[in-house]
């Protein structure tokens, strides 16, 4: 095992662990089409397999691209995800 290989390893089992000792079973992800939450959607991936929702993020700033990197990288690595999630406040 390489070292990124265990690295990753850590990550992944810090997440379950911080989730769980939280007392949570489910994880909701925001996801903004940017690099550090790239990464970590596909560390979550990992971690709690379809137990987790990328929620997309944008802000008055976002580019389109921002959504449509993250869109794209959701339905790459089968992470399930809602765009709108206005609903949650209704």
């Amino acid at each position: 095992m390489n070292r990124y290989e265990l690295l990753e390893k850590h990550l992944v089992a810090f997440l379950q662990q911080e989730v769980q000792k939280a007392g949570f079973s489910k994880v909701i992800l925001g996801i903004s089409g940017g690099v550090d939450s790239a990464v970590v959607a596909i560390l979550a991936k990992k971690a709690f397999h379809e137990n987790f929702l990328g929620l997309m993020l944008p802000s008055s700033t976002s580019s389109t691209a921002s959504l449509e990197h993250a869109t794209e990288l959701c339905q790459k690595f089968s992470i399930p995800f809602e765009k709108n999630f206005y609903w949650c406040f209704k």
